[in-house]
């Protein structure tokens, strides 16, 4: 059975990996989001800009990158990591103008929901007969807003990303992760209706005290089975 969890948003991005080659594509599942794409090709998604944050530097200091979240059909939203300084400013055009734009070429990260923008990229206008759906602006991210926690789980779609007040019951056991060993752990975190699972990295692992109210900025809604 599914259910909804929460992770913290800043450890995807900061430790994203190095850019991909677009072939990289062609060798993993496409997910249930990313499969259902309006356009004559699976691997091009048409949509619109909803976000796309400043440029930020990988831990590895080896290369910068943008995150970006796309309104696709459905409604449903696509995330994206930007490599490119080039396409970052095309999709912040985008963005600004509300206007939709197709994405080939793309690489898919190993999650299986997120794909990479790189110069090999392919950013392009779609023809108005390859899409059917307007830009929905009550479906735009809620991120600069506060939730509660039962708003988060019950009103929000996975991938949402969300600021949520909420009390940690229960702090699980830090793990290594991964071949970086990042430290990742499981909290319990309620708001007094609802309680549901934190997923905390690094640093923010040991932010928390058990007992005590915390503001969840940047965090992720995940359906985990």
């Amino acid at each position: 059975m599914s259910e909804k969890i929460c992770t913290v948003v800043e450890k995807d991005l900061s430790t994203s990996p190095e850019p991909c080659s677009s072939k990289q594509t062609e060798t993993r599942k496409q997910s249930s989001v990313l499969g259902k794409r309006q356009g004559p090709s699976s691997n091009e998604i048409i949509g619109y800009v909803e976000s796309v944050s400043p440029s930020k530097r990988n831990r590895r200091d080896t290369t910068d990158y943008s995150g970006v979240v796309l309104q696709v059909q459905g409604p449903k939203k696509c995330r994206a990591v930007c490599f490119s300084s080039a396409k970052r400013q095309l999709l912040l055009e985008k963005k600004n103008n509300k206007t939709a734009v197709k994405i080939s070429k793309y690489s898919l990260a190993k999650d299986s929901e997120t794909i990479y923008v790189n110069d090999m990229t392919y950013i392009s206008k779609p023809r108005p007969e390859e899409y059917s759906f307007q830009y929905d602006e009550s479906f735009a991210s809620v991120s600069d807003k506060w939730l509660s926690l039962k708003e988060a789980i019950e009103m929000c779609e996975p991938m949402t990303v969300v600021n949520i007040k909420a009390k940690v019951i229960d702090v699980g056991e830090t793990q290594l992760v991964s071949a970086k060993q990042l430290k990742m752990a499981e909290t319990i975190i309620s708001d007094g209706e609802t309680t549901s699972i934190l997923i905390l990295w690094e640093k923010d692992v040991t932010a928390v005290r058990k007992g005590k109210p915390f503001n969840f900025e940047q965090v992720r809604v995940r359906v985990r089975d």
